[in-house]
């Protein structure tokens, strides 16, 4: 065991100058091989007109910002030209990358070397859903990439986005995971009208009765008895294929500073975000939860869709279903260290 040397007063310096956050989310390129018919990304700067960071902006993203955590996204990460080098830049943090279940073995060597947190595989409410917006028999290439992960003992999960529409058909994606024993994380689909307070908690206590199960939304996290609060801007930021730093992965339009901007500047941006937007809401009035909660997800509205205003609780979900106290919260421990550790919102 080598001894550890105190740091020097210029490393010090050094390290405060930088911005040290706990998620960083990486969308590298906006090149992608889908037409999804929901795609925040115009078609032409997927297929003709691409956008990508450059390995001088990864760069000055090592150097500048310190982070636990760190998401690949596009576009399709596995397309971005400069992948092995965005990998080697950002080894010494937790790795996750994100993808549309279109890659191939020639990536399991890289995903392998690099100790790779989890591989996170998006898909739909089900096939018949995942293959009318993502396109013909993606559902079963997502599964067969699945399987693939799983043999290679690389850690991955199913992202499925939630609506109205889809709560029924929601379950056949439920139903892979536990399955195939892979974690399921829900997402509130942000371009559709949020859930009614009943609905939100029958989906909340729908993922509760399932194994690996998450609802990837602050309040989720309030009603399970943990700090789910949204990081956005104060713990979490996301750098685009265009260079542009937004406070909010889900929200790409609010920019905050672009690559190579001076630090103390940017730090100064996230501060007026926070003050400005993570304010409680006037719905959210006389919850226990509000102080840290703010509303939960402000891209999905999910305060207005919040059981949690009328005092529901995970002890109200465990004694109508008459469960195990203990055995419900050591999962919601689970889903804590795996949000932690791997999932990003």
């Amino acid at each position: 065991m080598f001894p550890e040397f105190p740091k020097s007063k210029k490393w010090e310096k050094y390290t405060s100058l930088m911005l040290e956050i706990k998620e960083l989310v990486l969308y590298l390129t906006s090149k992608c091989n889908k037409d999804c018919k929901h795609c925040y990304i115009e078609e032409r700067k997927r297929k003709r007109d691409i956008e990508e960071l450059s390995i001088e902006d990864l760069r000055w993203i090592a150097d500048n910002i310190k982070a636990k955590k760190v998401i690949f996204m596009g576009g399709e990460p596995f397309l971005y030209k400069h992948i092995s080098e965005a990998f080697d830049l950002f080894s010494d943090c937790l790795i996750t990358i994100s993808t549309n279940g279109s890659i191939t073995d020639k990536f399991i060597p890289l995903i392998k070397k690099y100790n790779v947190e989890g591989v996170q595989i998006s898909v739909e409410g089900g096939k018949k859903e995942t293959d009318y917006l993502r396109g013909e028999g993606t559902w079963d290439k997502c599964i067969s990439l699945i399987k693939l992960l799983k043999k290679k003992k690389i850690n991955a999960y199913l992202r499925a986005s939630f609506w109205e529409g889809n709560l029924s058909t929601i379950r056949e994606v439920v139903k892979v995971g536990e399955e195939l024993d892979i974690p399921i994380a829900l997402f509130p689909r942000v371009d559709k009208p949020p859930l009614s307070p009943s609905l939100t908690r029958d989906l909340f206590d729908y993922a509760l009765r399932h194994k690996n199960c998450i609802i990837a939304l602050p309040n989720f996290f309030q009603y399970i008895g943990k700090r789910g609060r949204c990081s956005a801007g104060e713990e979490r930021i996301a750098i685009t294929f265009d260079r542009r730093i937004t406070p909010c992965n889900m929200d790409l339009e609010y920019t905050i500073a672009r690559v190579g901007d001076d630090v103390s500047a940017i730090k100064e941006n996230m501060k007026i975000y926070v003050d400005n937007f993570k304010t409680i809401p006037v719905e959210c009035a006389g919850c226990k939860n509000a102080s840290v909660c703010k509303g939960s997800c402000y891209v999905a509205k999910a305060w207005l869709g919040c059981p949690l205003r009328y005092n529901v609780t995970v002890e109200n979900y465990i004694a109508n279903y008459k469960l195990d106290r203990e055995k419900v919260y050591e999962k919601a421990e689970m889903l804590t260290d795996f949000m932690r550790k791997v999932l990003v919102c």
